[in-house]
């Protein structure tokens, strides 16, 4: 799993990383400060943003590149990310990626370190020793000793395949950053607890998918799997959080609540709440054939298109065109 709280990083943040890193505290950066000559690494990241803000997309990378070779730790964790963020799977860019990551992490840029847990989790960095855990939670440690808090949160799910004494500690301060609002952590818990051979505590997992359904749309589209799957649920509240997902763009969504909405509609008695049900599962079924082109509809799609009244296609393609755009990039 890959989530992050902090989002695409882009250069701008980055720039005024090191100055915000001061105000939160963080003491082994203060120390790296000391060490190496940090005063102009913002000014720095900050001539690349300027070449990319004028689209030179390229020379902004190898100013990054540049930056990065002469120890500058945000343009390091800054170059690290432009190439994972365009790297195949299992390939040498993600590898080089990674190598940057390592450098970041040694000049304590918290999220450069989680990074480099991720590599050696993920396997994308092989330990001669064996080691590939140990060495992603030393990496999550630094993280963490740099005020990058969410890593307790990676360490319970390293741990997560067998109870111990670790597992019970990591999930619990996960549990803390959680608390706190993180959907990163909030959806790390949810596989630590429902992991049978680990914690194995259901009622804990739902808790806590629940609570992450309320930002992410991935949580609120399994949640609305859990309940759907339960059929102890009113249709309502599962179709409210299929919606949910839908409406953050998560495209897995879009045919579920189609079909939700179609049988509401099928269900209405009041002619007015009926119509609605049925616009709303004309606008999710459109999304969806907008979002897969080249996949075929099943056949109640067509039927949709055939019950609703030409008059309010105009201004529900509308609509299904503003969504589409919207998550599109």
């Amino acid at each position: 799993m890959d989530y992050r709280d902090y989002g695409d990083l882009p250069i701008k943040k980055l720039a005024f990383y090191l100055t915000l890193s001061a105000c939160w505290g963080f003491p082994n950066l203060a120390l790296a400060v000391s060490q190496v000559d940090s005063s102009e690494w913002t000014s720095q990241v900050a001539k690349a943003q300027a070449l990319e803000q004028q689209g030179d997309l390229e020379g902004a990378s190898s100013k990054l590149k540049q930056f990065a070779d002469r120890g500058n730790g945000l343009a390091q964790f800054s170059y690290a990310w432009r190439i994972k963020d365009s790297a195949k799977p299992n390939s040498n860019e993600l590898k080089l990626a990674c190598s940057y990551f390592i450098k970041s992490a040694d000049l304590n840029i918290p999220v450069g370190a989680q990074e480099a847990g991720h590599c050696y989790r993920d396997s994308v960095l092989i330990a001669a020793d064996g080691t590939q855990l140990e060495n992603a939670e030393k990496y999550y440690n630094i993280a963490i000793d740099n005020g990058l808090v969410a890593s307790y949160c990676d360490i319970a799910a390293l741990h997560q395949n067998q109870p111990s004494e670790k597992l019970n500690e990591m999930a619990g301060r996960c549990e803390q950053v959680a608390g706190q609002g993180a959907v990163y952590a909030q959806e790390i818990l949810v596989d630590v607890y429902a992991n049978s051979e680990g914690l194995n505590n259901n009622e804990k997992a739902i808790q806590w998918l629940e609570i992450a359904a309320e930002k992410s749309a991935k949580s609120a589209y399994r949640y609305a799997l859990t309940l759907h799957q339960s059929g102890q649920i009113k249709p309502e509240l599962t179709r409210f959080y299929f919606e949910s997902a839908a409406s953050k763009g998560y495209v897995p969504a879009y045919l579920e609540t189609s079909a939700l909405y179609l049988n509401a509609f099928a269900e209405e008695q009041d002619i007015e709440q009926a119509q609605a049900y049925l616009a709303k599962a004309y606008l999710w079924a459109n999304a969806w054939k907008r979002t897969n082109p080249t996949v075929e509809a099943p056949e109640w799609v067509a039927q949709i298109e055939q019950q609703v009244p030409a008059t309010w296609k105009e201004e529900l393609d509308g609509k299904v065109t503003e969504h589409v755009k919207q998550f599109s990039s």
